[in-house]
């Protein structure tokens, strides 16, 4: 087993067991995901599986803001859409992975052999369930290797696009248009509504006098910025000295970049 990071990652701390190689690498402040592979052979002992499910268990002891497990965990007998297994040791796994609320992404087989039934050995979990992006792709499987190759894009963090904003232009409005045009008698309009049905109608009234009587923005698209709505001048002034200050403290250049 083996785990590949990129040189311009900041490993933290590697560790390697019987059953799993695990990295933890420095992301934002205190953020530190964790990566784990594991791998089960098919010929272990009970002794073997039992302490295999203890390295399970210390791996995931941590609770860390992130944490992508990945291997060849040889556990034919699962069925994923009922989360249940046969054998007692591999529905002891699926314990751990749903006691911990691991997500498991991998949907389609992963080895295939002639003459045999093809089964999901290769699992990706994670902590959170929108970490992996645009799902797992089954490949061929490299060399005489009878295990496709699984690729993905693990995302650690979302990024939000704000998109361009319309708003009411309440100063210039036609007030006496949107007085007449909700001067209805509501007695008789609301008469034999319930609560939710009138609030309905009146709501729906309202939202069409509005649009009817008062303008609003169309921002550009092109030139709409990515940036929360609620984000003022003020804010943004005091959040780009909080990470002024973050960056003097910490002495850390990838702070200044968020500026």
């Amino acid at each position: 087993m083996c785990i590949y990071i990129a040189d311009h990652l900041d490993l933290v701390k590697s560790t390697l067991t019987r059953f799993r190689t695990e990295v933890t690498i420095a992301l934002l402040v205190k953020d530190k995901p964790y990566i784990s592979c594991f791998y089960r052979s098919p010929s272990n002992t009970d002794n073997d599986n039992l302490e295999s499910i203890t390295d399970l268990r210390t791996s995931l002891q941590p609770c860390p803001s992130h944490h992508l497990i990945v291997g060849a965990f040889n556990l034919p007998n699962i069925d994923w859409d009922t989360s249940q297994s046969r054998q007692p040791f591999e529905q002891a796994r699926l314990d751990i992975f749903n006691d911990h609320f691991l997500t498991q992404h991998v949907h389609h087989p992963t080895r295939y052999r002639l003459n045999q039934t093809a089964n999901i050995l290769d699992l990706v979990l994670t902590n959170k369930e929108n970490m992996i992006l645009d799902g797992i792709s089954i490949n061929p499987p490299i060399g005489a290797s009878d295990h496709t190759l699984l690729t993905f894009t693990y995302g650690g963090y979302k990024l939000q696009v704000t998109r361009p904003h319309e708003s009411y232009k309440y100063h210039k409005a036609d007030f006496d248009g949107l007085r007449q045009e909700m001067s209805l008698d509501w007695e008789d309009v609301l008469h034999d509504k319930t609560t939710e049905e009138a609030w309905e109608i009146f709501k729906n009234k309202l939202k069409e006098a509005i649009n009817n009587h008062v303008p609003r923005t169309h921002p550009n698209s092109q030139k709409a910025k990515d940036k929360p709505v609620w984000m003022t001048y003020k804010a943004l002034t005091k959040i780009r000295k909080k990470h002024k200050t973050m960056a003097e403290i910490l002495g850390n250049s990838k702070w200044s970049r968020l500026q």
